[in-house]
């Protein structure tokens, strides 16, 4: 997982990147990859607040609409 997330910061598909694993209320791993402000050159940073957009509820009324045009809801 490390090497495919440091791949898409390499590439500049992302500016930075954070994961944690959790197992059993532990933190068994915790990384950072990139940059958290990268006009100001400062890393990624375990306390870093960034935003998260989701994409799901656009395919969802598409689903919806597809499921709708063809009488299953």
């Amino acid at each position: 997982m490390h090497d495919a997330i440091q791949k898409y910061v390499d590439l500049n598909i992302l500016s930075g990147a954070s994961s944690v694993v959790i197992k059993d209320n532990e933190i068994v791993d915790l990384k950072m990859w990139g940059q958290m402000d990268m006009e100001k050159g400062k890393p990624m940073q375990p306390n870093t607040i960034f935003r998260i957009f989701f994409q799901y509820q656009k395919n969802n009324l598409r689903s919806c609409d597809d499921l709708s045009r063809t009488g299953f809801i």
